[in-house]
């Protein structure tokens, strides 16, 4: 006991302890001023014990697994200055007693899973300068009372679920440097007393529901470097050039409802590094006085109406690192200048209107990562020094005119990742310095003109996560038993491309492949039963192909499997009662084969389908009326089958799209379009695929590029 007494501080942070905490610390009630138990394991609740440390002053509890509630009691330890219980797994709510913890100058209740409102005591803890709240499940709105704490400079509440207008009280936090309400639902308009706080640095109000203007008196925050005010309902007045603060270094206005001509921007302050005005309703062409910004690093002005050609003044934009200018209305050619950015990393460019070939100056950005000039009408060829650029990891050049062969040096960048060069003009072969690139992880060439021979090296690129050559001419040629060695490959699309020669086992080897689409190709022999192996596969397209034989019980396994598309081939055999296994599937298509037999009543247990098409089969039987319990079931096609009975009603009742033969499907409540004529041509078409494929065209309704579905290619 004696002992006990002499203890004053405790500090064992960062020492993996565990277990709980012990009652026993209220030995040490007499004497003990500090506890510091951070980033530990520790769990198990708070003990009662802790509220007889009524000589605490500094209480550490953060990052452990520490559950329960904050005790009730914590208003006894009234010398407290410092408290601590971030990143825990606190579930109640604060308790009102806080407010008795007057001396209080640091609170931190982040990371938790509180509870409830912000209690009105909290406006009594006067001398609180630092209250970290984010992170948590408060809701309500914020208590008036907040206006009480004069001395608070730093308020974090970000990630709960507060709900209200913002309290006018908040003006009179003269202290206040860091304010943050991001990701919240408030509401209403910014109320003008928010310009009060000069002293104010940072103010967060992102990812709220705030609506209305931005207030004028804005300007008098002279102390403001952030602004971020983004995903948010607000709109605009005009010249709101005039109405920023002028020591900006950060300012987020994206996705609101701002309008305008660009040019009312056009005097934004010269501190400012990063400036994203994105996903806006912002027209105009851009500004040559944006050049005058010299500190500016990151310029995003994507997802507007911008008009007009780029300005060469771009090539004084020195600091630039980031620039973003995709989803507008950019004309002419893409500025040389562009060149002189040397700082330049990432240069987004995709969905404009730009013409003309890419400069080779490009090459003169030693330091470029990320280039995208995706869905333009650039043409020319692709210039080799872009190949060059050693710090390159993106290349993105889909949905162009470029035309003439791949031509890279042997000098070829090796550290590329992404090479996206669909829907294009390009012919020639795919060449080898590509296919040597070993960081490669997605190669997309397809809906080209490519032809000759795919490289048998391409089949050894152990990086490759996607790969997409579909929609070429190369010559046929089947898939080798070497593509085993791809054991990082997620998507495979090689659809219409002259694939023949039958289906290696080794490709259902590849444990990460979930979507595969070899369709319309002339692919025989059947499906092999290593197919069980691909235990990952959430997409399977082998339609329009010659495959024979049976359908492997093995496909039936496949649990993650969400589309499988057989249609138009020379299947054989039974739809087995396996098919009930297939929980995750959504889409079945086995259309246009020679498949028999009676449908399963186990097609009732596929509960999250929604397309059924087994049209133009030698299908026998009754249809099963457990169809009825597929309550997400859109599309029913069985037309050219010899199959009979009845549809039940509740199928039209959920507007489900059916298509049968006439005379041997009972429907009293179908459109009379439903019913085919035995070997109609319309059985013959081939059904709509949804293929996801990397860079779709996406195309303007005028020829230009929009938001038009990438499902479909």
């Amino acid at each position: 006991p004696e002992t006990y007494q002499r203890v004053l501080n405790i500090d064992l942070h960062d020492n993996k302890l565990q277990g709980s905490l012990p009652s026993e610390l209220a030995l040490l009630s007499n004497t003990l001023n500090s506890l510091s138990l951070s980033n530990n394991s520790l769990d198990g609740t708070i003990p009662k014990a802790l509220e007889m440390l009524t000589k605490l002053t500094h209480l550490d509890l953060q990052r452990n697994e520490i559950s329960g509630s904050i005790f009730s009691r914590i208003g006894k330890l009234t010398k407290l200055k410092h408290i601590d219980f971030s990143a825990n797994l606190l579930q109640s709510t604060i308790p009102t007693e806080i407010g008795a913890l007057s001396q209080l100058n640091f609170v931190d209740f982040s990371e938790n899973d509180l509870i409830g409102g912000i209690p009105s005591e909290i406006g009594r803890l006067r001398n609180v300068r630092v209250l970290d709240l984010r992170e948590n499940k408060l809701s309500y709105a914020l208590p008036t009372q907040i206006g009480s704490l004069s001395n608070l400079e730093a308020i974090h509440l970000q990630e709960n679920s507060l709900l209200g207008p913002l309290p006018t009280e908040i003006g009179l936090l003269q202290s206040l440097k860091i304010l943050n309400l991001s990701e919240n639902f408030m509401f209403d308009e910014i109320p003008r007393e928010i310009t009060d706080l000069r002293n104010l640095i940072v103010l967060d109000l992102s990812a709220n529901l705030l609506s209305g203007y931005l207030p004028r008196t804005v300007k008098k925050l002279s102390n403001l470097q952030s602004l971020r005010l983004n995903d948010n309902f607000l709109i605009n007045e005009d010249e709101i050039e005039h109405k920023l603060p002028p020591n900006l270094v950060e300012m987020n206005m994206s996705s609101n409802f701002f309008k305008g001509d660009i040019s009312q921007f056009s005097e934004l302050p010269t501190s400012l590094v990063r400036l994203d005005l994105s996903n806006n309703f912002i027209f105009g062409s851009i500004p040559t006085a944006l050049s005058r910004l010299s500190e500016l690093e990151l310029l995003n002005l994507s997802f507007n109406s911008l008009s007009e050609a780029l300005p060469s003044t771009i090539g004084h934009m020195s600091a630039l690192k980031a620039l973003d200018l995709s989803w507008n209305k950019l004309i002419g050619s893409i500025p040389s200048e562009i060149g002189r950015v040397g700082k330049l990393q990432s240069l987004n460019l995709s969905l404009n209107y730009f013409s003309g070939s890419i400069p080779s100056e490009i090459g003169a950005l030693k330091s470029l990562t990320y280039f995208d000039v995706t869905s333009n009408y650039l043409t020319g060829g692709i210039p080799e020094v872009l190949w060059n650029i050693e710090s390159l990891k993106n290349l993105h050049l889909s949905l162009n005119l470029v035309e003439g062969s791949i031509t890279a040096s042997k000098e070829a960048n090796q550290n590329l990742t992404e090479i996206r060069i669909s829907y294009t003009l390009l012919s020639g072969t795919i060449p080898s310095e590509i296919v040597k690139m070993s960081k490669l992880k997605v190669l997309d060439l397809s809906s080209g003109l490519l032809h000759g021979e795919i490289p048998s090296e391409l089949w050894a690129m152990r990086s490759l996560e996607v790969l997409n050559l579909s929609y070429n001419y190369f010559n046929p040629t089947p898939i080798p038993p070497l593509v085993k060695s791809l054991n990082q490959l997620k998507e495979l699309y090689i659809r219409d491309s002259y694939i023949t020669g039958t289906l290696p086992p080794e490709l259902f080897s590849l444990k990460e492949l979930k979507h595969i689409d070899l369709s319309s190709n002339n692919i025989t022999g059947k499906i092999p039963s290593e197919i069980r192996i691909s235990n990952s596969l959430v997409e399977l397209d082998l339609s329009e192909n010659k495959i024979t034989g049976p359908i492997p019980l093995a496909v039936w396994a496949l649990s993650y499997l969400e589309e499988l598309n057989l249609y138009s081939n020379k299947l054989v055999g039974l739809l087995q009662s396996a098919v009930g296994m297939m929980s995750s599937l959504k889409k079945l298509n086995l259309g246009l084969n020679s498949l028999s037999g009676s449908i399963p009543s186990q097609i009732g247990q596929v509960s999250l389908l929604t397309d059924f098409m087994l049209a133009s089969n030698s299908f026998t039987g009754t249809l099963p009326m457990e169809i009825e319990l597929l309550e997400d079931l859109e599309v029913v096609h069985i037309q050219n089958t010899t199959i009979i009975g009845s549809f039940p009603d509740s199928l039209c009742e959920r507007e489900v799209f059916l298509v049968f033969t006439c005379g041997q499907i009972q429907c009293s409540c179908c459109h009379e379009s439903a019913c085919q004529p035995i070997f109609s041509p319309a059985v013959i078409a081939s059904p709509s695929h949804t293929v996801n494929m990397p860079s779709a065209p996406i195309v303007h309704d005028d020829g230009g590029p929009s938001s038009r579905s990438t499902n479909n290619p």
